[in-house]
């Protein structure tokens, strides 16, 4: 419970930005909204600026502060007021409605910053933010989405999706399928391919929708490590249960990669099924030019 002095304090805060809002010009949340909504559809982005922040503190919701910051992360990027940026991009991922708000605010924060020469403030921020806790899970999330985004240093990323997993353990959350499989993913791209097999296999039973997906992704993981027989393995469960949501969503993919880890293993007939499959699920001329290639080398086995 919070001391009556916070609140108290808290409330003060609000009343005051209520206050400067109103001192803008604007007695309401919509009256704020409609004046910057229409400045920054005709591409009045520096005039939208200030009706834009006074709808942000007259709005009551955390969803609509939300619309608000996202609009003005790119009306600071574009005036080049980044640490107004940056902050608003905080605000987003740190009260986002749902999580693809919070993802999709972080793209496109390290979309301006690309543009706009900031990755190595940005970089620097959030390090020296996690040198003073590290436990900030905002500046976790940034950078595990910096390093697979802005340097690609996958290795770098793995660091950060292990630890919002631990921040997530320590905090009683829910295990999160979604991040684990991005960790996994991560994995391999840094080519720890033991371990992505490994945690792809140690979530595929209890992901929903996403089963089979993940046995197909261990199988592909254990090939590159080398271990064939596992990777058969993986690969026989995926085949076995079919595709689910996730494989249907790429379904030429799905049998593609089924395909190339049978005609590594010897599997001569599984790998002729998925090949022919994945040529009949391809839209594209050029895979399914290549995956009939690979065909052939199938019914040759």
């Amino acid at each position: 419970m919070r001391h009556p002095f916070a609140i108290c304090s808290l409330l003060l805060a609000s009343a005051v930005s209520m206050a400067q809002a109103q001192e803008a010009g604007y007695s309401n949340y919509r009256e704020a909204m409609a004046a910057g909504a229409s400045l920054y559809n005709a591409g009045k982005l520096a005039e939208s600026r200030k009706p834009l922040e006074a709808a942000a503190k007259l709005a009551e919701s955390d969803s609509d502060k939300c619309r608000i910051h996202q609009t003005l992360v790119v009306v600071y990027a574009e005036g080049g007021d980044f640490p107004k940026m940056f902050e608003s991009a905080e605000f987003v991922i740190e009260h986002a409605p749902y999580p693809a708000m919070a993802s999709l605010t972080c793209r496109a924060l390290l979309g301006h910053v690309h543009k706009k020469g900031q990755a190595e403030a940005a970089r620097k921020r959030y390090e020296q933010r996690l040198l003073k806790n590290d436990k900030d899970r905002t500046a976790m999330y940034v950078m595990s989405n910096y390093h697979g985004l802005l340097d690609r240093d996958f290795a770098q990323q793995c660091k950060y999706f292990q630890g919002l997993l631990h921040l997530n353990k320590a905090d009683g959350k829910d295990f999160d399928f979604e991040l684990a499989g991005k960790l996994a993913f991560a994995y391999r791209l840094s080519n720890q391919f033991v371990e992505s097999a490994e945690l792809f296999e140690k979530i595929a039973p209890l992901h929903k929708d996403e089963t089979a997906w993940d046995y197909k992704e261990a199988a592909g993981a254990w090939l590159k490590a080398g271990q064939k027989d596992k990777a058969l393995a993986a690969a026989k469960k995926a085949d076995e249960l079919g595709a689910d949501a996730r494989a249907e969503r790429s379904i030429d993919r799905w049998h593609s990669e089924l395909g190339e880890v049978f005609l590594a293993t010897g599997e001569g007939a599984l790998a002729v099924k998925h090949y022919e499959l994945a040529i009949e699920k391809a839209k594209a001329d050029y895979y399914k030019k290549k995956f009939a290639e690979e065909l052939e080398k199938a019914k040759k086995l």
